[in-house]
């Protein structure tokens, strides 16, 4: 069972896999939160599974997020999909080791 079938199910309408959903994208929010206070970004990128789930996952998630952090950041900071989608982790760990092996 992956993540993805959870999202599939919770599309179909299965009333667990929807409650995991809705707190799965509380506590990603939470997290963005969290994340957003201390560092500041211009932006978040998701990749790997989550970016494949699509408004099921990033509706709630941006929603909660911006409520969360309205008053702090006093901007809206956008989350977006990774451009790679479910390949962003393999792509960025090949990077770093290719720039680790080729330091110049």
């Amino acid at each position: 069972l992956t993540c993805l079938d959870v999202f599939s199910a919770a599309r179909a309408g299965d009333k667990v896999a929807q409650a995991i959903v809705r707190r799965a994208a509380s506590a990603l929010a939470a997290t963005l939160a969290g994340l957003a206070h201390a560092l500041d970004p211009e932006l978040f990128v998701l990749g790997g599974q989550i970016a494949e789930t699509g408004r099921i996952l990033f509706g709630p998630v941006r929603r909660e997020f911006f409520e969360r952090t309205a008053r702090l950041a006093g901007r809206r900071i956008p989350i977006r999909k990774a451009a790679l989608g479910a390949e962003a982790g393999l792509a960025g760990a090949a990077a770093l080791a290719w720039h680790a092996l080729n330091p110049d």
